[in-house]
């Protein structure tokens, strides 16, 4: 993530926009994914977190019911540790 995807993000998108947050998608996290996140964190500057993918379905499924706003967004992706379902209750 350091060494890729952050360093290099504005040549993905073509876009001078400072990069928000990283998240990382799957349907499992290790123990350690909240370390890792704030390994990244302190090496990069760019706050992040870890999704599962169920709770991104929901999520997203909810988004505009529940009339979500950038900074709901911001604040979920750059939550600095594994987003738990609580998290967009």
């Amino acid at each position: 993530m350091t060494d890729e995807y952050i360093l290099n993000y504005r040549s993905y998108g073509g876009t001078n926009y400072p990069l928000a947050f990283f998240s990382y998608i799957a349907g499992t996290f290790g123990v350690n994914i909240d370390s890792q996140l704030q390994a990244i964190t302190n090496e990069t500057g760019i706050s992040g977190s870890a999704m599962p993918i169920d709770i991104l379905i929901d999520f997203a499924e909810d988004y505009e019911l529940k009339k979500r706003t950038h900074e709901d967004v911001f604040r979920i992706f750059g939550i600095g540790r594994e987003v738990k379902l609580a998290d967009i209750a």
